[in-house]
Parts: C-alpha cells; sequence; structure tokens
C-alpha cells in the first residue's frame, strides 16, 4: 500500500472509478414514441337498431350493429385527442406567460416564468403518428 492509500498502481490509473473524469452534457436530436390509451365515450347515429326479444326477462330488447362503424373517424370528429389538449395548454400557457410582470421574469421570482416557458416550448413540436379506435 502506498502513503495515499491507494493501491499499488492504481493512482494514475484513469479507468479507477475515483479517477473518472466527468463528461459534459451533450445535447443530442432523437424522436421520442409514447403511447397513450383511454377508455370514453364516443357519439354516433352511424348504428343499425336491431329489435330482439329476451326469452329470459321476456321482454323486447334492442341491440345496435355497430359493425359498418369507422371508430377512427367519430372519435376525430366528436373526440378530444393529446394534440388538441397540447394546442390548448400552449395556448393558456403563452397566455399566463405574457401576464408576468417584466421583473418578475428576472432574479429571485423568476422560477415561474422559466417553468411555464419550459412547459409551452414542450407543448410544441409534437406530431400525431397513428391514432386507432375501437369499439369497446
Amino acid at each position: 500500500m502506498s502513503w495515499d492509500n491507494y493501491p499499488p498502481g492504481a493512482a494514475n490509473d484513469p479507468r479507477a472509478p475515483y479517477n473518472e473524469v466527468e463528461l459534459p452534457e451533450v445535447e443530442f436530436d432523437c424522436n421520442v414514441t409514447q403511447t397513450l390509451t383511454i377508455r370514453t365515450s364516443v357519439s354516433t347515429n352511424n348504428y343499425i337498431p336491431e329489435d330482439d326479444y329476451d326469452d329470459v326477462c321476456g321482454c323486447r330488447t334492442t341491440s345496435y350493429d355497430t359493425s359498418d362503424v369507422n371508430w377512427d373517424e367519430e372519435f376525430a370528429s366528436r373526440g378530444i385527442g393529446i394534440p388538441d389538449l397540447l394546442e390548448e395548454l400552449k395556448k393558456r400557457l403563452d397566455s399566463e406567460i405574457e401576464n408576468i410582470p417584466e421583473e418578475d421574469r428576472k432574479g429571485r421570482k423568476c422560477w415561474k416564468y422559466l417553468r411555464l416557458k419550459e412547459l409551452s416550448e414542450a407543448c410544441g413540436g409534437w406530431k400525431l403518428e397513428e391514432q386507432y379506435a375501437e369499439e369497446d
């Protein structure tokens, strides 16, 4: 053992954990794909009603044939998707950013301004690659 408490020959070994240099962060462009799913109600008038007789309860019931419904189109015309939510969120964040006084954008109070700006920027640039809706 040497006087500096390193194992013999390890004091100048660049691979030793205590001699590793921490590299600075470098920014890289990348594509991120996230899959989200929501269970929601979608209204449609594109169905065929079929009257049935239920032997068990002895009453008439109605079932609906929705085999010809394009659920993607129905959701797109009536539902609110993630791109819509991001667009609305960005508008609200930008409005809130505009209302922050100039003196609160610097110094100790700037954390709120910086966070809102970061969130607003994160709302942009998203592209809907694929959407799939089906009846449950």
